[in-house]
């Protein structure tokens, strides 16, 4: 008996307190059409398009037993609170606070947590505003989301997660300071210019060693052959300076870029899933 009560005050609820023969209440009437055909993302878009029009809490009413139907808890149970604390009609009110009981069980829920949080830090999930709710369970409806997590002297940082119907999902956000993100390539100009320094320089001493071979072979050579091996000896102890010297100069460049980069490594994101939900961690 209760049952079929509920049913019946339900049906009877969804009904706009005012009829408006304009595009409104048009919109209204076919969503409600559409509701009866299953057709549940069009049923909910004319609703929207209704409470834009001409705003009621009978539409409103009716758009979140809709957005139930597509899976988007959160905004249904959004719209039972509200309902619930001033909707005028008392049948309607209590019938709202009974739905956003039923409905609290299975939302899913978004916890963004920022160690070491910087002044001024800025979370937006799905570009609304979620500062305020770092570290806080956030109800959100079933799907993808976009977080975005700003601060001042920071890189921004971006991840798009996918939640599910009743689970806890925890973003763990890290935010990598701007000369950190200056510090990697740094470094890694650094080391390229030791490396090709170090290779002309270590070419300049096989040279070198090559050279002082030869101008010892060279004192000994008969009298008609000595200058000119000697002469050949000079000319590769030339080259072997040369290729030392050139070799010293980006070698110690790259020691000056590498010393003053301040960081000689960054790690790259890493995910993984612990016992609430998603965890994805970015240490830099």
């Amino acid at each position: 008996m209760r049952a079929g009560y509920s049913v019946a005050l339900l049906l009877a609820l969804t009904a706009r307190s005012v009829a408006d023969p304009g595009t409104a209440e048009q919109a209204f009437q076919r969503g409600r059409e559409l509701m009866k055909a299953h057709r549940y993302p069009e049923a909910c878009a004319a609703f929207e398009q209704s409470q834009r029009l001409d705003p009621q809490l009978g539409t409103l009413f009716n758009l979140a037993n809709c957005e139930v139907e597509i899976d988007k808890l959160a905004s249904a149970w959004k719209i039972y609170r509200e309902l619930a604390k001033s909707d005028p009609n008392p049948d309607r009110k209590a019938l709202s606070s009974e739905l956003a009981a039923k409905l609290e069980p299975r939302l899913p829920r978004l916890v963004v947590v920022v160690p070491a949080m910087p002044a001024q830090l800025a979370v937006a999930i799905d570009a609304a505003d979620s500062s305020a709710q770092v570290g806080t369970p956030t109800p959100v409806d079933v799907g993808r989301h976009t977080i975005v997590v700003t601060a001042p002297g920071f890189a921004s940082h971006s991840d798009t997660i996918v939640v599910k119907e009743g689970e806890l999902t925890r973003l763990s956000v890290t935010l990598t300071p701007l000369d950190a993100n200056a510090a990697a390539p740094r470094a890694r100009y650094g080391k390229i210019a030791i490396a090709g320094g170090g290779a002309l320089m270590a070419a300049g001493f096989v040279v070198g060693a090559i050279a002082v071979s030869d101008w010892h072979a060279a004192q000994k050579a008969p009298g008609p052959e000595q200058p000119a091996k000697s002469h050949h000896a000079v000319v590769l102890g030339d080259v072997s300076t040369a290729l030392v010297v050139t070799g010293l100069i980006p070698a110690a460049i790259g020691v000056y870029l590498w010393r003053t980069s301040g960081s000689e490594a960054v790690a790259a994101p890493r995910a993984g899933v612990d016992q609430a939900g998603v965890m994805i961690v970015g240490t830099f």
